[in-house]
């Protein structure tokens, strides 16, 4: 009798001290995948790849996969915490820091997390090729833009040679002034070449009333 108190008591004990207290702060990870994501044909993004035009502006997309880790909410387990799923998506990233997925460009911040430094996404995402012609929405800040299909065309001659099967899109950027409105900015028109990239670019200002400015693809390189 006496040996049977004491197991329970023991167990009661146990299950009153050994139960886990969920930390709100530090969730249990339940599960992790991981997966790479390739670049669009029509922008080939392969780490290690680059692009230069006749601005002397350049794309330069890192040598490495870049591990952007995404972390979604699971079930709660069985102690009625809340669990965490980690997606580990390796994909490209630009120097500035957008990161590559497939047809769709994320904006990424590096800044403190927590005691540590790390990335975090800005919420700031370019669709490259929206399937329709009615725009697609996408803001920053104090500025918004709006990107929509614009055409199709046979070639377009850049001083990198000719190219064909190219994609047209144009992307409409306004900025919200000071007297709560918005105001355009600019308009673009982009160029995309199946398995080349961005192959010319037309920009207009509307703000300083200038001539539209074309840049074209001057060199490039496709790490693939």
């Amino acid at each position: 009798m006496v040996k049977y108190l004491t197991l329970t008591v023991f167990g009661f004990l146990c299950l009153y001290s050994c139960k886990k207290e969920c930390d709100a702060s530090n969730p249990a990870v339940s599960d992790v995948q991981t997966d790479t994501i390739y670049p669009n044909q029509y922008f080939p993004a392969y780490p290690g790849s680059w692009w230069e035009y006749t601005d002397s502006s350049v794309i330069t997309i890192d040598d490495n996969w870049f591990n952007h880790l995404v972390e979604l909410e699971g079930e709660e387990d069985k102690h009625g915490c809340q669990t965490i799923i980690e997606q580990h998506n390796f994909v490209p990233k630009t120097d500035d820091d957008f990161v590559v997925y497939g047809g769709t460009i994320k904006k990424l911040v590096y800044q403190t997390i927590g005691s540590e430094w790390g990335y975090q996404d800005t919420g700031y995402e370019i669709i490259l090729f929206p399937t329709t012609s009615d725009g697609v929405l996408f803001s920053e800040g104090y500025g918004r833009s709006w990107r929509a299909y614009y055409e199709s065309v046979d070639s377009v001659i850049t001083p990198a040679g000719t190219f064909y099967n190219v994609l047209g899109f144009t992307e409409h950027k306004e900025a919200y002034g000071s007297d709560h409105t918005w105001h355009d900015v600019s308009w673009d028109t982009i160029y995309y070449a199946k398995d080349v990239g961005i192959v010319k670019q037309i920009t207009t200002k509307w703000y300083i009333n200038t001539p539209s400015e074309t840049r074209l693809l001057n060199s490039y390189f496709i790490n693939n």
